[in-house]
């Protein structure tokens, strides 16, 4: 399921989810101005929690980038995989190995590129001062954990890679067991993918503090992406295996798409809570910041109804599951054809708050 998620809205406006009241275990920024930089930070005079933002932004914005380029190759594989079995399909062998060699060199090249990239950079050390701050220590543990999850993300991606390869040339080149292998194969791809993607996303969530909507939003996808990825996991070792226990796999889905459920229930809450601290904290904005706030919060309560509907139809399909439906029956095959117009709607919704921050809508 290619681009099961969209990447997040400017990772700048978790800012504007201050709001008075909130939960005690859920911190809220110290003002909801701090979405303009030039403001800095309350309360930090010598400017270094601003300063340590900044430099978590930067790091932010390079795990990003890495989970981009390695899904544009994973995606990249999996088109070579669908390439591969039209020519398997169509018996094409002559053909399929002539344009396998000119694809595997340049695939060859791409790898080449990668080696290395897994090495990511260490998260910046908070300066002293504030490294004490439990918030500020909770979030340099996270980011060093991602840190650590990317790299290992990169290297089972590089390693997938290099298994995939061989089969795509022996497929395309007319080994039909090759052929068979690529198409259980593919689910180690598009697992790959989700777990890039969820690097991507929580790169992102590191940039925010305290209570957001689109923190929550966030959560929503990685919960249902996790999801996803159980399912996928039960589809290869049914394949492998059709009378082994499926409720592990089970459980997993309705434990991830019922947490992708509640973040999204927040995420309304949120949003609210913040449209209505913009009245107590515009004092210091420009005008068309505290416009754009305006028109950007309420499209987070329309990505927590979508994102309710994906976990909604994840745990449909995991209780039909649970009740003996096949994996390849209508009405589960039909739940999972049918989030792909809720994910149309997660990307349009993203792309909305895009043109929202940059000025482009009315």
């Amino acid at each position: 399921m290619r681009k099961l998620v969209g990447v997040m809205a400017l990772a700048a406006m978790a800012a504007a989810a201050t709001h008075a009241g909130a939960r005690p275990e859920r911190p809220v920024l110290p003002a909801i101005r701090s979405i303009i930089p030039s403001f800095g930070v309350p309360g930090d005079p010598l400017g270094r929690m601003q300063g340590w933002r900044t430099a978590v932004a930067t790091w932010s914005g390079a795990v990003q980038a890495f989970g981009h380029e390695q899904t544009e190759v994973v995606e990249s594989l999996d088109d070579g995989v669908t390439t591969a079995l039209t020519f398997s399909d169509h018996r094409d062998a002559v053909d399929g190995r002539l344009w396998a060699d000119s694809w595997i060199r340049a695939r060859g090249l791409q790898l080449d590129g990668l080696k290395g990239r897994s090495q990511l950079q260490d998260p910046p050390t908070p300066p002293a001062g504030i490294a004490g701050d439990a918030q500020t220590l909770r979030l340099s543990i996270e980011m060093r954990g991602l840190t650590a999850v990317a790299a290992s993300v990169g290297e089972a991606d590089l390693a997938l890679a290099r298994e995939i390869v061989p089969l795509i040339a022996k497929a395309a080149g007319g080994d039909v067991d090759a052929a068979r292998a690529l198409r259980v194969r593919r689910h180690d791809l598009t697992i790959a993918r989700l777990r890039n993607e969820n690097v991507t996303i929580q790169a992102a969530r590191e940039v925010l503090a305290g209570a957001s909507p689109e923190s929550d939003i966030g959560a929503c996808s990685i919960d249902s992406n996790l999801a996803m990825i159980a399912l996928l996991d039960l589809r290869k070792v049914v394949a492998a295996d059709p009378a082994v226990d499926r409720s592990p796999f089970i459980r997993k889905m309705r434990s991830q798409a019922t947490a992708a459920r509640q973040s999204a229930k927040q995420a309304s809450l949120d949003a609210v809570a913040a449209l209505a601290a913009l009245g107590d904290q515009s004092d210091g904005f420009e005008a068309g910041s505290l416009e754009s706030l305006a028109k950007v919060l309420p499209t987070f309560q329309e990505s927590a109804d979508v994102e309710t509907a994906i976990a909604d139809a994840l745990l449909d399909a995991a209780d039909r599951l649970a009740k003996g439906e096949a994996l390849e029956s209508p009405r589960v095959a039909g739940l999972m054809t049918g989030l792909q117009s809720y994910v149309a709607k997660r990307v349009a919704l993203d792309q909305r708050r895009r043109q929202i921050i940059a000025g482009q809508t009315p």
